[in-house]
């Protein structure tokens, strides 16, 4: 019921936006809230949003909510390529919690691009503004992308560090199917480098975790 409230509450302060900045600023901080519990009805009040009069800093946050909610529901996020100029209006005006947040997620758009190499440059970026905030699941996560970026470039030495970072960060935060995920892809790059020893410990590690909380996949 909760969350039914919080949704039609937004689509209300929605119908007053065009004329009120304090009711853009109250819809978006509560879209910002429904992104993680439920992204399916964030992206309908985001696609609600798009529609009203918004400053280029608003706009940018809403590209970058929408790209976010896209990809946490698994959809294709090749085509959001507004988030490039997301990031740059929210680089000018943001927080450092936002703009790690939009050049994440420009990675991961620049990525399903086949385009690894800028895909990495806004990586490193987002680690940059990452590290100066007290979200560690985000610093995991961003790590963790490079980690990836690098395996895919076939630096597995790189990528290991990489991930090894991200594991220490979901250890403190308790996101234990992160913290599986990559143990177990960990253990992948070391039988990669002939050393089954380590890579049988990653898998291990990671069984474990996946048993004690019940995680059934660690497939992405």
């Amino acid at each position: 019921m909760k969350k039914f409230v919080k949704i039609i509450l937004v689509f209300t302060l929605i119908c007053f936006a065009a004329c009120s900045t304090k009711h853009k600023k109250e819809a978006l901080l509560t879209i910002e809230s429904l992104v993680d519990e439920e992204p399916d009805s964030a992206l309908v009040l985001l696609s609600a949003m798009k529609n009203k009069l918004l400053s280029r800093y608003e706009k940018a946050k809403v590209i970058l909510y929408e790209t976010i909610v896209k990809d946490r529901l698994d959809m294709d996020i090749s085509d959001d390529i507004e988030i490039f100029d997301a990031a740059k209006n929210i680089l000018k005006k943001g927080t450092d919690l936002e703009k790690a947040k939009v050049l994440f997620n420009a990675s991961k758009v620049h990525y399903q691009n086949n385009d690894n190499e800028n895909a990495l440059v806004y990586a490193f970026d987002a680690k940059k503004y990452g590290l100066r905030t007290d979200d560690n699941t985000l610093k995991g996560l961003i790590l963790a992308n490079i980690g990836n970026l690098f395996y895919e470039k076939n630096h597995i030495d790189t990528a290991i560090i990489k991930y090894l970072q991200a594991i220490d960060y979901f250890y403190e935060t308790d996101n234990y199917y992160e913290l599986a995920f990559y143990l177990n892809l960990t253990g992948n790059c070391f039988i990669l480098l002939n050393n089954k020893n380590i890579a049988l410990y990653c898998y291990d590690e990671a069984l474990k975790i996946s048993e004690k909380y019940n995680i059934n996949s660690l497939e992405k």
